[in-house]
């Protein structure tokens, strides 16, 4: 019904149009230069009218175009991300796999449309390192950083991490330098840095960095704690190994105050103590280290202090007996500083009640030396033979 009105109101329309036309059909009169049109209104309001029409479909016929274009484009762009996004995910399982060559490949391959670029490169620099080859890690590692603005940081890292993997040390060394100029405060670049420093026994380097790992909790309380102690010592053994006391106390007087009850950094200070006619500050040191807890490395280093006070060295390492009555190295120790003063009948007892303990070599060699020195040169020999069989 509503379309016999709609075409009834048409007609209608074009009547009354036809009759307007045709009692007034106007006119218009278009000139330039030596040519001129002349025609009626109607005519060139229809021309108008077609000319809009044909642009209007001319302009359709583009967008419609242009939009299946686009469609082919998007099809094409999707179809090509599905498959950089399936041979990245090859090449990662591939890589996992220890598949390097392959890995390479297709993780290469996909980086072009992958959605992730940065990732493709890395593993690939990865799979690269695995095969040896260095110089194409490098390369993919400059594309990696190339691929993603910012990145710098994270590229950086994952070279040093390679670098130290592969025991390129020096080339560690100067990647996490320049990381850790570009982020101070980073973390893990100065765990990193930690761990080359100590592959490279750089230990001056080392404890310049300890601030900074104790201030930002780079590593746990105990491994911090255990590297430090690796540092101190290395450190004390390089100032006896150069025979340098001043160093050898500056740098006691640096070590943390928990770790200086540390029986080996202890052995090693008191040891250079010794070496250096400084017995009287050895004795010191390890007795009041020994009143605040037991160790036998200690108390065996106590015994080999000369040049002090020998009956107050002996007083005070018969005091520990109240509590520490079977030790076998407190006795030996014991045997020993009576040796010294040649109280043969006394080193005997104590050397004879440590052996019965426990058999060493030092205890069978103090004790042929008291029998030497009583004379009994068989039992002598008996006992310095037990110590080349028992060593």
């Amino acid at each position: 019904m509503k379309r016999l009105v709609v075409l009834f109101l048409v007609l209608l329309i074009a009547i009354w149009l036809g009759l307007v036309m045709h009692a007034d059909p106007g006119y218009v009169l278009i000139a330039y230069k030596s040519w001129s049109v002349e025609t009626t209104l109607w005519a060139t309001l229809l021309a108008i009218l077609s000319l809009f029409i044909i642009l209007y479909f001319f302009i359709a016929l583009f967008r419609r175009a242009n939009i299946a274009s686009g469609r082919v484009y998007s099809w094409s762009l999707e179809r090509h991300l599905r498959k950089a996004r399936r041979q990245t995910n090859l090449g990662l399982c591939e890589w996992a796999e220890g598949k390097w060559a392959q890995a390479e490949k297709k993780l290469l391959k996909s980086a072009k449309y992958s959605e992730v670029p940065l990732l493709n490169y890395l593993i690939a620099a990865r799979a690269a390192q695995g095969e040896g080859e260095y110089d194409k890690r490098d390369t993919y590692l400059r594309m990696a950083h190339a691929s993603t603005p910012g990145v710098e940081v994270a590229v950086g890292l994952t070279q040093a991490q390679l670098q130290l993997s592969a025991g390129q040390l020096e080339r560690a060394l100067a990647t996490l330098t320049h990381l850790s100029r570009l982020v101070p405060k980073h973390t893990y670049v100065m765990r990193l840095l930690q761990q080359v420093y100590v592959e490279l026994h750089d230990w001056k380097s080392l404890q310049d960095l300890l601030p900074a790992l104790h201030k930002y909790k780079v590593l746990k309380p105990k491994k911090l704690q255990d590297l430090e102690r690796k540092l101190y010592l290395q450190l004390l053994a390089q100032g006896t190994k150069e025979n340098n006391f001043e160093y050898l106390s500056n740098t006691w007087s640096k070590v943390p105050s928990e770790l200086q009850n540390n029986p080996e950094l202890l052995l090693v200070y008191s040891n250079a103590l010794i070496e250096n006619k400084r017995s009287m500050e050895a004795e010191k040191l390890l007795r009041n280290t020994l009143k605040k807890f037991w160790d036998s490395r200690l108390i065996e280093k106590y015994s080999m202090i000369t040049d002090v006070d020998p009956v107050k060295q002996l007083a005070t390492a018969k005091s520990w007996l109240k509590t520490h009555d079977n030790d076998p190295v407190l006795l030996l120790c014991l045997g020993r500083l009576c040796k010294q003063q040649q109280l043969w009948g006394k080193a005997q007892r104590y050397l004879e009640t440590s052996k019965t303990l426990k058999s060493t070599p030092a205890v069978y060699h103090e004790l042929g030396q008291v029998m030497e020195a009583l004379g009994n040169k068989d039992a002598a020999l008996d006992y310095y033979s037990k110590q080349f069989l028992s060593e």
